[in-house]
């Protein structure tokens, strides 16, 4: 993803040059891959049917030969069990006529006997060249199936008896895969068609080995060399497989599903062509029989390993790939030749808008044609004249503005200038010092008292009493709104320094709100005459100045 997003980021942070070439060359590669991938997945389709039908075709040949052979063994039973000669159960007159019968269907038969009505094996073909079998001649095989079943539950009239492929014992040698035989047998009868003993002839693995794989020499000559078939029965045990270790050994387990699927050729609709192994197609095919012989219920699958079947389509897809290559080159050339065509009037339209960007108004791009882009660069002129135009009004409203502005701004000096004026008149007359008698004066303070105001109210007093040579200063409350701890320490602070100067200060206008308030806040005022109006301040003033006059 991290690859993907910086390829991405790149194309589109790149030149609009680059972007157009990008921009055709993934949506050609695209429509050619997309082209390709489609006709690589129905041509796989296609072809994986052609091939899973001729995988039937193989199949089907393999089981039809080998139930045509069976067939055929099954009338060499009946027939050898019709022989005069078999009626004898004469070892001198049998062994003979049994030579000759395995040498004549060498290699179909590995041996032949001749069992009477106890099980005792009367007569059998000798060891020669064509059959490497012990002489078997006096054994009982009365326990075996092929003999009991004619004298418990004899098979109906003109039906030969066929066994599954298994390993005889009797027949087992130094070779690790002898033994390995199709048993048939069929009644000897007398002329009065009593039966009087069984003839039975074991038939060579090898035969259906080599009949099953003689049906892959043709496709393989043809180059399909991973084919291979498996012959298994109806309980699933393999019979013929290229793995021969695996033959009378392993089983392919099918469900019941799939055996009917099998045997109805539904196979390949129903579960596909690669139900037998993941990496191989497969091609399936029920034993039918043939004329009378009803067959074994066996099933050949024949495989070919996915990758060789659809080579085919893999040389397809690389030829889609080098066809996408050619074009992807064809298209890059294009690509620039058309994106030079149309980035060349947009590359000197960048060029004129980083002029005017740069405040040259004067920049006009030349109009090439009267498509989108002659349309754009039109549209860039009149939007650069239009600008232009503004700017110049712009420039004049500027300067027009400025004058107002300067105008307003001296304006705003000479009104400022004078507010600082009244500001500091209003500053001196806010604590007015007003003489009353000889060196006795009143100070009334009118509005809330802040540290400013009390610390020019000090020092005004103090001015006062300097100049003046005061006595007595009457202090007037009865104007400040609210006396808190700071303004009672401020007034207090005040009064103790008037007294280093000789004046007493009487703080006069205490309303009862302000005199609840200040002693609650706990402020004591030591040193300082009081009274509740300023009538009563001006008689104490009058009663001190008369008795300064006595004293003087």
């Amino acid at each position: 993803m991290a690859i993907l997003h910086t390829i991405t980021r790149g194309v589109f942070t790149t030149s609009l040059q680059r972007r157009l070439t990008a921009l055709l060359l993934v949506t050609g590669l695209l429509a050619i891959l997309l082209m390709g991938a489609l006709g690589t997945y129905f041509a796989a389709n296609t072809l994986e049917d052609q091939i899973g039908d001729r995988l039937d075709d193989i199949a089907t040949t393999a089981a039809e030969k080998i139930d045509r052979m069976m067939f055929d063994r099954v009338n060499d039973i009946q027939t050898f069990a019709a022989m005069s000669e078999a009626r004898t159960l004469d070892p001198t007159q049998l062994t003979p006529v049994m030579n000759n019968l395995v040498h004549t269907y060498s290699p179909i038969y590995i041996a032949m006997v001749a069992v009477d009505r106890q099980g005792i094996i009367r007569a059998m073909n000798t060891a020669d060249e064509f059959a490497n079998i012990p002489n078997l001649v006096g054994r009982s095989v009365a326990d075996k199936e092929w003999f009991r079943i004619w004298l418990d539950r004899p098979l109906p009239a003109g039906q030969s008896y066929v066994s599954d492929l298994y390993v005889e014992p009797m027949l087992l040698s130094s070779d690790p895969e002898s033994g390995r035989v199709i048993t048939l047998s069929y009644p000897i009868r007398d002329e009065r068609g009593a039966t009087i003993g069984v003839w039975s002839a074991f038939l060579d693995w090898n035969v259906i080995r080599t009949l099953a794989t003689s049906t892959l020499d043709s496709p393989r000559a043809s180059g399909a060399r991973s084919l291979d078939i498996t012959l298994i029965n109806k309980d699933g045990l393999i019979l013929s497989s290229p793995k021969r270790e695996m033959v009378l050994r392993d089983r392919i387990l099918l469900s019941q599903e799939q055996r009917q699927a099998i045997w109805s050729r539904t196979m390949d609709r129903t579960f596909g062509r690669m139900w037998f192994d993941p990496a191989r197609l497969a091609g399936t095919a029920a034993f039918y029989g043939y004329s009378h012989y009803r067959g074994l219920g066996w099933i050949a699958i024949a495989t070919q390993q996915r990758d060789e079947a659809l080579a085919p389509v893999v040389n397809l897809w690389k030829g889609t790939l080098l066809i996408g290559l050619i074009v992807a080159v064809g298209i890059i050339t294009l690509g620039a030749v058309a994106s030079q065509v149309i980035t060349r009037p947009l590359l000197a339209l960048r060029r004129a808008v980083a002029q005017v960007s740069r405040g040259d108004l004067r920049q006009r791009v030349p109009i090439t044609g009267e498509d989108e882009i002659g349309q754009l660069g039109t549209a860039f002129n009149h939007m650069v004249a239009q600008l232009e135009e503004a700017h110049h009004t712009l420039e004049s409203r500027i300067e027009e503005r400025t004058q107002n502005l300067q105008a307003t701004l001296d304006a705003l000096r000479t009104t400022l200038s004078e507010r600082d004026m009244l500001s500091e008149q209003l500053r001196q007359s806010s604590v007015p010092l007003i003489p009353l008698l000889d060196r006795i004066a009143v100070l009334p303070i009118v509005g809330a008292l802040d540290s400013d105001r009390l610390q020019r109210l000090q020092t005004r007093l103090l001015q006062g009493i300097e100049h003046e040579r005061l006595r007595l200063v009457l202090l007037d409350i009865t104007a400040v709104p609210v006396v808190d701890t700071h303004v009672a320490l401020g007034l207090l602070h005040a009064a103790q320094a008037a007294q280093l100067l000789g004046c007493q200060v009487t703080l006069v206008g205490i309303r009862p709100e302000v005199a609840a308030t200040i002693v609650q806040l706990g402020v004591t005022l030591h040193g300082m005459a009081t009274h509740a109006t300023l009538q009563s301040g001006l008689m104490d003033a009058l009663r001190r100045s008369r008795q300064m006059a006595q004293v003087l």
